[in-house]
């Protein structure tokens, strides 16, 4: 239980020696964020941290997520896919194909704006809800 504790304690000195305000909120989501490493979506974090007591909105968890990433302490995943099975990419928060990598893993022909809003529509279902599509 002093581990838990000393973490905790610790957790607080880092954030605000990194300039963030350590409320409950945020040391529950940098609990998880720095417990180990590995890459988390928004999602993931969200559904972690309501495991545990008081409950935090997703509105807390993007919020505090772009604060991490404006401070330094973390950092977005952004990629440049390829082939066609875009769900390897799970955890990204921005993909971002060129047209033709968008066409194969979509099996749409961009041609417009329409086409496009279509094909980004297709590769969104394999996606987790926080992923953004940047037009190719």
């Amino acid at each position: 239980m002093k581990e838990v504790s000393q973490f905790r304690h610790d957790l607080k000195t880092y954030l605000r020696n990194r300039g963030v305000t350590p409320t409950a909120q945020r040391i529950q989501i940098a609990r998880i964020l720095f417990a180990k490493p590995a890459h988390f979506s928004a999602e993931d974090i969200y559904n972690s941290v309501n495991q545990l007591k008081p409950r935090v909105s997703k509105a807390t968890v993007y919020n505090t997520l772009g604060l991490f990433v404006r401070k330094g302490l973390i950092k977005e995943v952004l990629v440049d896919p390829k082939g066609v099975d875009y769900s390897r990419y799970r955890g990204a928060t921005l993909i971002t194909p060129n047209l033709k990598e968008a066409e194969l893993a979509s099996r749409i022909s961009i041609d417009d704006d329409r086409d496009f809003k279509k094909a980004a529509s297709n590769l969104m279902k394999s996606m987790p809800s926080q992923t953004r599509f940047m037009r190719p």
